[in-house]
């Protein structure tokens, strides 16, 4: 199939790792890909070191530019795509008209709860969690313009669990430092639980405007002598490969591709009871904590060390989980299913 990608965001978010991994999925699998971005996108620098699938780069000032649509739309001419997809809301609403205006398919995949006048020339919508499809209907989508399927990750699941170490345990967690994500949350419960006497050292990985007032709480909480901060990586799952914990903090997270990554690691999980999480994890694969609960977060911290045998035993059937739901060729499968259909049946009114 000829699948064109549009994404116009310029920082490397979660978002955009969906899409540079569906534009390597797809290339890998040997479809021809166009992948579109903005002139200042971080992503499409990462594409471009690519030889299996097309760049294209466009300058997009929001959704109003209309130059940057019609730019699209030349584009898309002359790749003449199958079907074409967009990701979020700007890309949604220029790569959306630019496509139906030339009569090709589009789909979008959503990655947060959606703003549906961004979206009235897209065929079909792709969330990725339970929530987002109730959202949809409940906006009055029709069931017959909805295709759940979730996030993947592309990566191979380790062979086996990890059984944490009682004594001397790593606690990883990584994430952008933004208010949301929480890890002021979990600097005050890996106090809290070094308090208990609970032996671990906490690495962060990530960047973001909270940067220096968390190192700042880190100091203020006595603890900066066993909190790493690793600035931003781009191999996650090297970073989770000898954690004997993983935690997300956040107090809110439409889907988490993180916790897929610490799934397919075989990393116990403490996460907290927020959206994304819910949709992967339940009390079988993960303790689950009340958001914005540092004492909550502590005890479960504590737990894992405590009882590492039934921690490993959750890890285990996370590792099943990722492997059956979350894995790139189970997706990926499904996605693919859904673009020749799409193909096929060649356009729509949009939403």
């Amino acid at each position: 199939m000829r699948i064109a990608q549009i994404m116009l965001a310029r920082q490397l978010g979660g978002g955009e790792r969906v899409f540079l991994d569906l534009c390597a999925a797809l290339a890998e699998r040997g479809h021809e890909v166009l992948a579109i971005g903005a002139a200042e996108s971080d992503a499409m620098d990462l594409l471009d070191r690519r030889d299996d699938l097309q760049c294209l780069r466009v300058r997009c000032h929001g959704t109003w530019d209309l130059f940057c649509r019609r730019a699209i739309g030349r584009v898309l001419r002359r790749f003449v795509p199958d079907v074409v997809q967009t990701h979020m809301g700007r890309a949604s609403a220029l790569g959306g008209r630019a496509a139906h205006a030339a009569g090709y398919p589009t789909l979008a995949m959503l990655h947060t709860m959606i703003e549906l006048k961004y979206y009235r020339a897209i065929d079909l919508l792709i969330p990725t969690t339970k929530d987002q499809e109730a959202y949809l209907r409940e906006n009055g989508v029709p069931a017959g313009r909805i295709e759940r399927i979730p996030h993947f990750r592309s990566l191979k699941p380790v062979a086996e669990a990890r059984v944490p170490r009682p004594a001397g345990g790593v606690v990883k967690s990584l994430g952008r430092f933004v208010p949301k994500k929480g890890f002021d949350v979990l600097l005050r419960a890996a106090a809290e639980a070094a308090g208990e006497s609970a032996s671990f050292t906490l690495e962060i990985a990530g960047d973001g405007p909270e940067r220096a007032a968390l190192r700042a709480l880190a100091e203020r909480l006595g603890i900066a002598d066993r909190v790493v901060f690793h600035g931003w990586v781009d191999d996650a799952a090297g970073f989770l490969a000898d954690a004997d914990l993983f935690v997300l903090p956040s107090r809110a997270e439409p889907f988490g591709l993180v916790v897929l990554e610490a799934m397919a690691c075989g990393v116990p999980i403490v996460a907290t009871r927020v959206s994304g999480p819910l949709e992967t994890l339940d009390e079988s694969t993960a303790l689950l904590v009340p958001s914005d609960d540092p004492a909550a977060m502590a005890a479960a911290m504590r737990s894992v060390f405590e009882a590492p045998e039934a921690a490993a035993a959750r890890a285990r059937a996370a590792l099943r989980a990722f492997a059956a739901d979350y894995a790139e060729p189970a997706v990926m499968e499904r996605y693919l299913a859904v673009c020749r259909r799409l193909a096929e049946s060649s356009g729509g009114a949009g939403v």
